[in-house]
């Protein structure tokens, strides 16, 4: 992810995020990587990558893709518009 889209996606989760189980403001945005099925988890190679938002208040997490979020310009926009209204 690019330093702007990091930026980006970070400012429209600040603005916008709303927990949807207690309605709490208060988040956190962490990067975190997974194996996927087969050779991947046998070898333990973590090529799936998300970016977690994570609720301060009651732990509910949502994922998003990094792979659209990424320099996906007015799609990611768009995305996050349907997300979080």
């Amino acid at each position: 992810m690019s330093s702007t889209d990091s930026i980006k996606f970070e400012s429209v989760v600040r603005e916008r995020f709303r927990c949807p189980k207690c309605n709490s403001r208060v988040r956190r945005v962490e990067k975190i990587a997974t194996t996927g099925a087969g050779l991947t988890k046998l070898l333990d190679w973590q090529t799936n990558v998300f970016y977690a938002v994570i609720c301060e208040n009651c732990g509910y997490v949502e994922l998003y893709s990094k792979e659209v979020v990424d320099g996906r310009g007015d799609r990611f926009k768009d995305i996050l518009d349907v997300i979080f209204g």
